[in-house]
C-alpha cells in the first residue's frame, strides 16, 4: 500500500463520518479517491459508499460520494 493510501486508510479509521473527494484533495492531494478506495477494498477494507445530494448555487441538483469505513481487514 502506498503512503497516500495508508494516510487515507488512517483517516477513515479516525473519522467516522468518512471522506469525500473534496476532503481528499484538500488533505492528501488525492485526485483519484475512488481508485484509492477500490484498492483498499481489494485489501480487505469494508467501505460503504454513500451518495449525498445537494443543490448548486443556481439551484441545480448535484451529487457526491462519501466513503465510510465499516471494517478494517483482519490482521494476518
Amino acid at each position: 500500500m502506498n503512503s497516500k493510501a495508508k494516510r487515507i486508510a488512517k483517516y477513515l479509521e479516525t473519522h467516522k463520518k468518512g471522506i469525500t473527494q473534496m476532503q481528499a484533495v484538500e488533505l492528501f492531494h488525492a485526485y483519484r479517491l475512488s481508485a484509492v478506495i477500490f484498492n483498499l477494498k481489494r485489501q480487505g477494507y469494508v467501505i460503504d459508499t454513500i451518495i449525498e445530494e445537494f443543490k448548486t448555487e443556481d439551484g441545480r441538483p448535484g451529487r457526491y460520494a462519501r466513503y465510510v469505513l465499516i471494517k478494517k481487514p483482519e490482521a494476518k
